[in-house]
């Protein structure tokens, strides 16, 4: 847990693909860094997937309420650790603009691969794909809209304070006209569901 919290706390400015990634990952090898909360509905149901996989993790939660999400994490009952970020800093740090985010770091500390939204199984397979040093450097998902259109509050995402509730009220959620990623009047989804 303590690495976990260093690991965190040496994260500098957002990378670009194929460039150092923002701080410190595991050194020598595969790293994956990954975003979550309590209220995404997507993240928990995407956590238990990242088991197994032959990498070391970064997990942060940024949830405001740390004893509430520690709870939700035990019931996962998850072989992982997580960190906890209430400042949503690591979100501003990582490039990040929506829940989920994933990252690959290569075990040259180069940020390789980068998905926004929740991983779908071609999202998965391609996660793995990176991992084994097969797929091509880039990014993928459906988080790639506007950051000033994203993360607004709805009966499954409800944060609860501080940069992240702001963030939620500027999110489109769900598939429809308007939504993040839409341009005049076509139906988009933010990657959340």
């Amino acid at each position: 847990m303590l690495r976990l919290l260093f690991l965190l706390m040496t994260l500098a400015q957002a990378a670009d693909i194929g460039q150092p990634a923002p701080g410190d990952a595991v050194p020598g090898q595969w790293t994956v860094v990954h975003v979550w909360a309590s209220w995404c509905a997507p993240c928990l149901e995407e956590l238990p997937k990242l088991q197994g996989l032959d990498a070391a993790f970064v997990i942060v939660s940024v949830d405001a309420d740390v004893e509430a999400a520690r709870g939700i994490w035990d019931s996962l009952d998850l072989e992982l650790e997580t960190a906890f970020d209430p400042e949503g800093l690591i979100l501003e740090r990582w490039g990040a603009h929506g829940l989920p985010s994933t990252w690959v770091v290569d075990p040259k500390g180069v940020l390789r691969w980068e998905h926004r939204g929740a991983l779908n199984d071609a999202g998965l397979i391609e996660l793995k794909r990176q991992l084994r040093g097969e797929g091509t450097p880039g990014k993928a998902g459906s988080g790639g809209a506007d950051p000033k259109r994203r993360l607004t509050q709805s009966r499954i995402m409800q944060p609860a304070g501080g940069r992240m509730e702001r963030a939620a009220r500027e999110h489109v959620h769900g598939v429809r006209e308007g939504a993040a990623g839409a341009s005049d009047g076509e139906d988009a989804a933010c990657g959340c569901n």
